[in-house]
């Protein structure tokens, strides 16, 4: 698993613990510094592929795996 992956990952993990609730796309997209909600659309329907991540719906996101 790459070092985005992982980082993306841990910020949802951190994220959903802390609020009770999984980020969005926007919310994502500024944790990381990034402009786009369509750059982490893809980068999380690339996790989702790989299997690291099963999104829900068009919204949520749901953690399927997670690597040591």
């Amino acid at each position: 698993m790459g070092v985005r992956y992982k980082e993306i990952i841990e910020l949802i993990k951190g994220y959903t613990l802390e609020n009770g609730y999984q980020p969005s796309y926007q919310e994502i997209a500024d944790m990381l510094g990034l402009k786009s909600k369509g750059q982490i659309s893809y980068l999380l329907s690339e996790m989702q592929y790989l299997g690291y991540i099963k999104k829900i719906g068009n919204r949520a996101i749901a953690i399927n795996r997670i690597y040591r």
